[in-house]
């Protein structure tokens, strides 16, 4: 993966001792975060924000409407 100018250029295979090839991505993910392929550094918080929303959706389908805002809180 590359980051900046030259981030579509094309550029030769590396591969491994054992003489696997090394695949070529568009992204990275470290900690939940995307770092992405591009001409400026970028990161990608979708995935994270997906996963807060969905817990959040989860643990209030539980509860619902029968706990006061604060315990929601």
């Amino acid at each position: 993966m590359r980051i900046g100018v030259r981030h579509n250029e094309k550029f030769m295979n590396i591969s491994t001792a054992d003489g696997r090839e090394i695949l070529r991505c568009d992204k990275i993910r470290y900690l939940e975060i995307y770092v992405k392929s591009v001409g400026v550094f970028s990161c990608s918080y979708d995935s994270s924000n997906r996963s807060l929303y969905r817990a959040f959706n989860a643990f209030f389908g539980k509860v619902g409407r029968l706990a006061s805002e604060d315990v929601i809180i």
